[in-house]
């Protein structure tokens, strides 16, 4: 039977697929003596091996990291899967750093955090995801109303003016999206 020692060891192992096969079990453990292997696995000379890491901390809902995640939000090579994580995490000290995401060049960190700040219900994110509803990329506008429905169902807010005008969107799922959610408001 494989230990947490036995997995930590197989992260120093200079065989990839070792290490990858590690950080994969570390991950799906649902154990918390995993999280600190996974921080390690951080330093990885190998960018696969990293984002296995960041997704298996997300996965654990491990809080310790969050502030090694926000600093992580800056290097383009890490930064969608450490966005992805903190939303699953769910510490809502990441709202601040991910909302000037919303408005970033790059078309995937403005869903991602799209996606983390729906996941968070982060209440202050509500104005800016509805600027998002106009984006010129249909995943991005898919994102961001998913996020508007999370953060309106969890503060009472209205979101059915944004759901009918996402009823005409050039994207089907988008358009998918907001009838789905009208019928289940019976607004249909």
């Amino acid at each position: 039977m494989e230990t947490f020692e036995d997995y930590r060891q197989a992260l120093k192992s200079e065989d990839l697929y070792i290490r990858v096969k590690a950080v994969e079990k570390l991950s799906l453990c649902k154990d918390n003596r995993a999280v600190e292997p996974l921080i390690e696995a951080l330093s990885d000379p190998d960018k696969y091996v990293r984002h296995l890491a960041i997704q298996g901390l997300g996965y654990l809902h491990a809080q310790q990291v969050v502030p090694i995640l926000i600093d992580l939000i800056q290097d383009s090579n890490l930064d969608i899967e450490a966005v992805r994580a903190l939303g699953e995490i769910g510490d809502s000290a990441a709202i601040e750093p991910l909302l000037p995401l919303l408005e970033d060049k790059n078309r995937y960190r403005r869903e991602a955090s799209a996606g983390a700040l729906g996941q968070l219900k982060a209440r202050e994110a509500f104005e800016p995801l509805i600027r998002l509803l106009d984006d010129e990329y249909g995943s991005v506008r898919l994102m961001a109303l998913s996020a508007i429905i999370l953060i309106g169902e969890a503060y009472s807010l209205p979101i059915e003016l944004y759901l009918y005008k996402m009823l005409n969107d050039e994207s089907k799922s988008v358009q998918m999206l907001a009838e789905i959610k009208l019928e289940e408001l019976g607004k249909t």
